[in-house]
């Protein structure tokens, strides 16, 4: 039987069916609240407890519900939103307390992967971008947003290359969710290309959403610039901008005002790449563990500001075609490198500019509190300096650049009059305003500080004026404020007061002036309350109607932070200006590796030259051993062109860049088994789309083409790849070919433009060196057992590889090997899941500390911050971390979020531990959470378990469950006895004897774990477990108080064991049995001789095996009452 509906049900699943797509956060008081399928699925996928309105009744009609605070619900959805969730907000739209009857709610905006606007839910160095594609038998449009900046841009394609250009543009722009009109969902590898490669949210927005005529009024209205670039009759690139508009529009119920200009672009103004050149060439993330550090961003990023890191991440993946637009860019670095001091004062400006791009955005979207217009102000005001450091610039670019910075010193002045400096984070308690802003909020405030002293002199004056000394004035929640005259005064008291109580020796009265003054001092707080709000609407206001200009000037700021960036790696890394122009040319000198030559931190990078046109030096066939260096080569080529065509200076002694119109790669080897593809499908279907889109402009990256089939097969494909590239008529695009197929090398003089090179090697007996540079002429040997060597192999496989090489080599088949005994499997002692997220989340410090100066503690000196990374992992593979400080706080706290949060992406939450004792214990006395949760939950004995920094917990899940399995075994409980849990921690082994116990009683020392057990009694719906934070002779009193004593105590106490007292009080207490469980077996001994002394009897003992192939074992006792 289903349960009744109550009215405030019937709203929510009113709500719930206008929104079946989303998760709906339902606004309950202090709580959003979710029900049914809702509240089961947030309960699963948050790990929250899934709970019912209506325990009482029975299961089937209960209604299932989970729920999260109001005030942390960002958190949350974040993490929903990271799984691919829309969340829809329902909030109450008035106040509870003076609703008449059920009270009123609506969806105020859907939150959405793409469509995120929190600071805490964005990464700050990158967009955030949703897109929209429509697609008919005409041709295709796409359109990208990023609603948190208000960048908004369009293109269009027709033809037979469309898809290639569609699928190149969304590996670009790499959007979070996507809105596809009928035709474009109906198109299944695109789905798939958006799902499965891009890990994008898709959704089918139907067409009625992308109409001509409905898109056209939308978007006049929404642009003011930048739509007439449009192309007349570009109908598939309108309808894209439509039907974004009307999903925008739909989901966010708010001002977007700031989307305020239309970017058109096309394929040609921009080098392209597809995603497979994006990823090979590991522009901004590693191929294998897609971290920052080891990419070509890694090194290029000296940004300082958050537009910055986006920009340039921008630049990177699209470089530029045209020259000219080139040498403003390399002029302006030019400029910058050759002024150091110039430089650095520059670096030092932008580092205190706030992130204007994402502030204004959340001002005119209606998000923004105080700390945002102050932000914004504060961002502001370090435009003046930062045009007067481009003050003496002769670059061009940076010239025009200085004119766009505007500082609006009209909207600065009024939010520094109207703003204290450290604004309260809601608005909607007042408490921000600055004194001396408005007059009303001056009074309330004083009527507020200062009410006691106005009714005193109230007080005063009436005593005066009618002569009763003992009269007062008085105050109760009945009457409010009142006169009281004593009995013996009642012919004094004036007419104008008004009689209100009588008492048994006094009277009460009232007057109007003392009425007024209550309801002045009783109403100021929420007056005042809603004057500051009503003020700050006002300038909120103010600030979003100038979203253009700060627009303006925040992509200025991004512009100068991108090529301080590029100066400032120059200089440090040796950089030449490069030669860009429209030769076919590329001519390096010394070249370097951007990224290899950084990481090599003990070793010099031996550098070479380049020289390839599509004359004579089309294709560079280059041979050699693996590991010599031939991969590292090609993509350093390169990447000296895309740095060169972005307007950075390159890693090289001299280089002339002819431009490249795009970059192909094929590096490596992978099967791509969630599409079925072996390494080989993979590898031609890579082939594939290059012969098909190269042209003679191209430069292609071929490594090893063909090796994943047969040897004659694969050397023909390679072959024939080869011919056509070389071939003018064909394709002549430039081209470095590595290969093992040193039958290749033949080429040379017989197909004209061929050359072949090889990495150089020595050889010395059974070794070899490699000299990593590049010369004329094919390699003579593979050395790839040498190679093997130098790999680890280890030498049993070696000796027989080169025992069957000679026999090949002497054209004898090889016998087989005699099989060797199977060797003892060995047990990792590590879970892999957790020792990598910490390895993350420490080198993630590691890189703060050494990019802010932020010093490590010394243990000897008592000097220096940051003392220990702390991190817990459950089984689910959400990691907690906490920072151990030796102070209150942390410089640069948003920075070591960020990092963190890009570091782990399953972060649960980043707490801040405080210890600023002498001493080297490593946790702390105190805890501040940073971002998320502090808390992790797991799960145990089938049981989920609240773990929280400063608890105890067992970090061997498997065998802990063993090892309470035994304790539970020998506490011997039949449901009826009473059990008292020494050194219980959060509650773990506790909750497993509540199972079969009568009472459990848990006792633990540590506030925060006593905190955690009781909350992990009640998520585990727990009734018979009560916990104290007490040491073993205050819980045993406690108890005696309650009127019992333990039938089974049980003890797991750390390394030292029971000091001598607790075992006098637990023998005092007189338990039929004591389970002892002990990670010291030599403690565990002595106690066992203490409890023989006060006639308790081992009876048996157990070991466990908590740490493989270590000495260290836990063991359970079972002592019992003589």
């Amino acid at each position: 039987m289903p349960p009744e509906t109550t009215p405030m049900m019937q709203q929510y699943l009113r709500m719930k069916e206008l929104h079946p797509d989303c998760i709906l956060f339902f606004r309950l008081g202090d709580f959003y609240e979710m029900f049914n399928e809702d509240a089961k699925l947030v309960s699963k996928e948050l790990e929250l407890t899934l709970t019912s309105r209506d325990r009482g009744k029975p299961e089937a009609q209960r209604t299932p519900m989970c729920g999260v605070p109001y005030h942390s619900a960002d958190a949350y959805i974040a993490r929903l939103i990271a799984k691919g969730y829309k969340v829809a907000i329902c909030e109450q739209m008035e106040d509870p307390a003076l609703a008449k009857g059920l009270v009123d709610r609506d969806i105020i905006r859907i939150i959405t992967p793409g469509t995120v606007m929190t600071s805490s839910m964005l990464e700050e160095g990158r967009n955030n971008f949703i897109c929209a594609v429509y697609r008919d038998s005409a041709g295709t449009g796409l359109c990208f947003c990023d609603i948190s900046t208000g960048e908004c841009s369009v293109t269009s394609f027709t033809g037979p290359e469309a898809d290639e250009h569609l699928y190149n543009e969304l590996g670009r722009f790499t959007p979070r969710e996507a809105m596809l009109s009928d035709g474009a969902y109906s198109d299944g590898a695109l789905v798939d290309f958006l799902v499965k490669r891009l890990d994008c949210r898709c959704e089918n927005g139907g067409e009625a959403r992308f109409r001509l005529d409905a898109a056209r009024t939308a978007a006049e209205k929404q642009f003011s610039a930048g739509l007439d670039a449009l192309p007349a009759g570009d109908d598939a690139a309108l309808q894209a901008v439509g039907g974004l508009l009307s999903y925008l529009y739909e989901t966010q119920k708010t001002d977007l005002s700031h989307l305020s200009t239309l970017t058109y672009f096309t394929t040609g103004q921009f080098m392209e790449l597809d995603l497979t050149a994006r990823r090979n060439l590991e522009l901004t993330e590693t191929l294998r563990s897609k971290e920052k550090k080891g990419s070509l961003l890694w090194v290029l990023d000296k940004t300082r500001t958050a537009m910055g890191h986006r920009l340039i991440r921008a630049w990177m993946e699209r470089p530029l075609l045209s020259p000219a637009a080139i040498g403003r860019r390399l002029g302006a670095v030019g400029e910058l490198v050759g002024d150091a001091i110039g430089r650095e004062e520059l670096t030092l400006t932008l580092r205190e500019i706030t992130d204007l791009e994402r502030l204004i955005g959340r001002i005119v979207y209606g998000t923004a509190g105080g700390r945002d217009l102050v932000a914004l102000a504060n961002g502001l005001g370090r435009l003046p300096a930062l045009r007067e450091r481009l003050a003496g610039c002769s670059s061009a670019l940076l010239a025009s650049l200085r004119e766009e910075l505007d500082d609006l010193t009209e909207l600065r002045e009024l939010i520094g009059r109207a703003i204290v400096d450290e604004p309260p984070f809601s608005v909607r308690e007042g408490g921000f305003i600055r004194a001396g802003y408005h007059p009303e909020v001056d009074r309330l405030r004083d009527i507020m500080a200062n009410g006691k002293g106005l009714v005193a002199s109230i007080e005063a004056r009436e005593k005066e004026k009618t002569g009763i000394k003992s009269l007062k004035v008085g105050y109760n929640k009945v009457f409010g404020y009142y006169i009281e005259v004593s009995k013996s005064y009642y012919d004094q008291v004036p007419d104008t007061y008004i009689r209100k109580q009588t008492l048994t020796n006094c009277e009460r009265f009232i007057t109007q002036e003392l009425k007024e003054l209550e309801h002045e001092i009783l109403s100021a707080q929420d007056r005042i309350t809603a004057l500051e709000f009503e003020l700050f609407c006002d300038l909120r206001e103010q600030a979003a109607a100038q979203v253009g200009r700060i627009q303006r000037s925040a992509a200025a700021v991004a512009q100068v932070d991108v090529l301080s960036s590029f100066a400032a790696v120059a200089a440090e890394q040796g950089y030449c200006r490069p030669e860009v122009d429209l030769s076919d040319a590329i001519e390096i000198t010394e070249g370097r590796h951007p990224v290899v030559e950084k990481m090599l931190k003990h070793a010099l990078f031996v550098p070479n030259d380049t020289h390839m046109d599509n004359r004579d030096d089309t294709v560079a066939i280059i041979t050699g051993p693996n590991m010599a260096g031939k991969s590292t080569y090609m993509r350093q080529v390169a990447l000296i062109v895309l740095m060169a065509q972005m307007g950075s200076f390159v890693p090289a002694r001299s280089a002339r860049i002819g431009i490249v119109d795009r970059v192909f790669t094929r590096i490596g080897a992978s099967d791509d088994l969630s599409a079925g593809q072996s390494t080989f499908m993979v590898e031609m279907t890579e082939v594939a789309e290059l012969l098909k889109n190269a042209t003679a402009k191209s430069l292609l990256i071929l490594d090893e083409i063909g090796r994943g089939t047969s040897t004659y097969d694969g050397m023909s494909i390679a072959r024939a790849v080869l011919e056509f590239c070389a071939d003018k008529k064909r394709l002549g695009a430039k081209t470095l070919f590595a290969t093992h197929y040193h039958e290749l090398t033949a080429l040379e003089g017989q197909i004209p433009g061929v050359k072949n090179y090889n990495i150089a090697a020595k050889k010395k007996k059974d070794d070899i060196l490699f000299l990593r540079k590049i010369v004329r002429g094919g390699a003579d040997q593979s050395y790839g057992i040498e190679v093997a060597k130098l790999a680890g192999v280890p030498e049993p496989v070696l000796r027989r590889a080169r025992k069957i090489l000679e026999e090949l080599e002497a054209g004898v088949p090889a016998a087989p090997a005699p099989a060797a005994a199977q060797p003892e499997e060995q047990v990792s002692l590590l879970d892999m899941g957790a020792a990598q997220a910490a390895a993350r989340l420490r080198g993630a410090v590691k890189e703060w500390m050494a990019e802010y100066s932020i010093p490590a503690y010394n243990e000897r000196t008592f000097t220096g911050l940051v003392r220990h990374v702390y991190v817990r992992t459950n089984r689910a593979g959400r990691s907690l971390c906490c920072l151990l400080v030796n102070g209150r706080g942390v410089p640069r706290e948003a920075e070591l979020v960020r990092a963190l949060r890009r570091a782990e992406p399953n972060l649960a939450g980043i707490v801040l531990g405080v210890n600023e004792k002498h001493n080297n214990v490593i946790l702390g006395d105190s805890y501040r959470t940073l971002w998320g949760e502090d808390f992790l939950s797991d799960t145990l004995c089938g049981l989920t378990f609240r773990l929280s920094v400063p608890s105890f917990y067992q970090v061997n899940p498997a065998q802990t469950e063993v090892l309470y399995g035994k304790a539970l075994e020998f506490a011997g409980l039949t449901g009826a006895e009473t059990v008292l849990d020494l050194y219980c921690g959060i509650g773990t082994i506790s909750l497993v004897m509540a199972r079969k116990a009568g009472m459990v009683w848990g006792a633990e020392v540590v506030p925060q774990a006593v905190d955690d057990a009781i909350a992990n009694a009640q998520r585990n719906h727990i009734e018979n477990a009560r916990f104290l934070c007490a040491d073993a002779g205050e819980a045993a009193r406690y108890l005696e108080g309650e009127g019992g004593r333990p039938d089974v105590v049980c003890v797991d106490p750390p390394r030292k064991g029971l000091a001598e007292d607790v075992v006098d009080t637990i023998a005092d207490m007189g338990p039929q049995r004591v389970v002892y469980v002990s990670c010291d077996p030599g403690t565990l001994g002595r106690d066992v001789k203490r409890f023989a002394g006060r006639g308790y009897t081992l009876k048996k003992a157990v070991a466990v095996d908590m740490f493989p192939r270590t000495a260290h074992v836990e063991t359970v006792a079972r002592l019992e009452r003589s």
